[in-house]
């Protein structure tokens, strides 16, 4: 009897390694993928974008100020800033080029890295939820899709976020259904890495302790109570190791608290920043990289007519996430497979229902809603819209012969064939619009930028309310000229981007102070492009008297 138990187990432990076997040949394959996307946007990123700026800056005040300090003063969250730092020490060392440009590299570096890893806790994830290949496939259009790829290799913290969001799923789906408390405790660590990444990282955690005691009504799910609170305490004591350092010191759960803004313009700026009167009558405000700008709620009608823009707003987000079509299959998913949800799904189900509260807060509150907000919508979301292509040729050849016997569909309609050249033709439309430069519309504030940094001195203004040309003038990174002994004259550099799409950030700018200046310098938005888009600087020429005008933001 012996003969056959170890035949069992040899050929369990051989089924074992096809499986494992067949896992690593699709992680390798997804991560040559989207490792080449990622190098093509990277190297073909005209300008990062303006959020970027703020986290760049942020990182290299971490290098070069108290943590602590650096942490009270920004708004954002730390963790994707101490990624860039960390990377830059390296890069900084081996790179050629000047600090802004080793710092964006730094950047883009952290988070295409996280961008191309996601594709292994989405491969996985979905595999639990369904099957193999519709982790395979849900991880291949999220990288293919044009919002989840340029956002994860652009300078922003979504690659790090989204990855840290993946890998608690993966960990409260596999809490869920063992029921173990180290995994529900490791599930609260990577959410809180989530929540220093961003606040809305905490809905991981918040979803899995809403299945843990949701479960107890539940008979058929229902466990001993005392399991039931140690995974429940695992999760918290997780969660409360990595966040509660981050509350400790800033005295706040976060610093983006836009609700409490939400009235008209508001210029929120952690750092420095200061005024001083030109000759005596009007204000200068000295911008810098911190200054962020929410939208109020005034901004949209109000009543029945604002709560149909706002719901639009949103509707036009997820369409935009999920490339126009992808949505559909998702609805029919959750249709399809509603009867068939364990707990494990419910947490992935519950995130997005946390997150879609979430938006609708953001929307009707400041009513302002990006691109980026979607993603871990998108991300859930994609599981579902795959399960339902790959069962859409079965569900066809079901209802075709209950209702038409006389006639017979083509058999590539009816056969798996058919899901894998839809779901190959959704991944190959996203491509042509994902595998464009980068902001290539804001390439004239680069420019402007480099001439800043030959003509502007110490002590100079610089009012610039996008941030790009400051941040490449390399101003804050230390690098402007120094002022000759006894030169008197004084600038007050103001950017100005004309534009047929005006940017609301121009309001920052007084019109009579833009009036008054000068135009010294003058290019094109976009140079590979003939359009009346463009971007000047301007300046007022000044002499100090009674007061000395503030310098321009310098970090040491």
């Amino acid at each position: 009897m012996e003969a056959p138990a170890k035949w069992s187990s040899g050929h369990a432990g051989a089924a074992l390694t096809r499986r494992l076997g067949s896992d690593l040949g699709l992680v390798l394959l997804l991560l040559i993928l989207a490792a080449g996307i990622h190098l093509w946007l990277a190297q073909h990123t005209v300008v990062m974008s303006r959020d970027g700026i703020g986290f760049v800056t942020y990182a290299w005040q971490l290098g070069h100020q108290p943590w602590a300090q650096a942490m009270r003063q920004n708004a954002q969250h730390p963790f994707y800033p101490l990624a860039i730092a960390a990377a830059s020490w390296p890069v900084r060392h081996l790179s050629a080029g000047s600090p802004m440009e080793a710092m964006v590299l730094s950047a883009q570096l952290v988070s295409g890295l996280c961008g191309v890893l996601l594709v292994v806790p989405m491969l996985f994830l979905g595999k639990m939820l369904f099957r193999r290949s519709v982790g395979f496939w849900a991880a291949l259009l999220f990288q293919c899709f044009p919002i989840g790829a340029r956002a994860t290799a652009d300078a922003l913290s979504e690659g790090l976020f989204l990855l840290l969001v993946a890998c608690a799923l993966l960990a409260a789906v596999h809490a869920v259904r063992r029921s173990s408390w180290p995994l529900f405790a490791l599930c609260g660590l990577l959410s809180g890495l989530a929540y220093l990444t961003r606040p809305e990282g905490a809905v991981v955690a918040a979803a899995a302790g809403v299945v843990v005691l949701g479960c107890q009504l539940a008979p058929a799910w229902r466990q001993p109570w005392r399991l039931a609170l140690a995974c429940t305490l695992g999760l918290c004591v997780g969660a409360a190791l990595v966040a509660a350092p981050y509350v400790a010191v800033t005295g706040r759960l976060t610093g983006k608290e836009t609700a409490r803004e939400s009235v008209g313009l508001a210029l929120t700026s952690p750092a420095q920043s200061s005024s001083t009167t030109y000759d005596g009558k009007h204000l200068l405000a000295v911008s810098n990289l911190a200054v962020f700008l929410e939208w109020g709620s005034q901004h949209r009608p109000s009543g029945l007519e604002g709560f149909g823009l706002n719901m639009w707003c949103l509707a036009t987000e997820l369409d935009r996430g999920f490339h126009h079509v992808a949505w559909v299959f998702v609805l029919l998913g959750l249709w399809w497979f509603r009867a068939g949800v364990d707990r494990a799904g419910w947490v992935v189900l519950i995130v997005c229902v946390l997150q879609i509260i979430a938006l609708c807060g953001l929307v009707f509150v400041v009513g302002y809603l990006a691109d980026r907000h979607v993603l871990i919508l998108v991300l859930c979301g994609l599981f579902w819209a795959v399960a339902a292509v790959e069962a859409l040729p079965g569900r066809l050849r079901q209802a075709w012969q209950t209702r038409l016997t006389a006639f017979k569909l083509p058999r590539i309609f009816t056969s798996s064939v058919a899901s894998v050249l839809v779901l190959l033709m959704l991944a190959l439309s996203g491509l042509p619009k994902t595998l464009q430069p980068l902001h290539p519309q804001r390439a004239g504030h680069r420019i402007a930028g480099q001439w800043l940094a030959k003509h502007a001195r110490q002590g100079d203004m610089v009012e610039d309310p996008y941030s790009w040309a400051q941040y490449y003038s390399g101003w804050d990174f230390g690098l402007a000229p120094g002022r000759s002994a006894g030169d008197a004259d004084w600038n007050h550099y103001i950017v100005v981007e004309k534009s047929s799409n005006p940017h609301i950030r121009l309001s920052l700018i007084k019109d009579d102070i833009v009036q008054r200046g000068t135009v010294v310098f003058r290019c094109p938005l976009r140079p590979d492009k003939h359009a009346q888009d463009e971007v000047e600087i301007r300046t007022i020429n000044f002499t100090r008297t009674a007061v000395k005008p503030p310098a321009m933001r310098n970090i040491p």
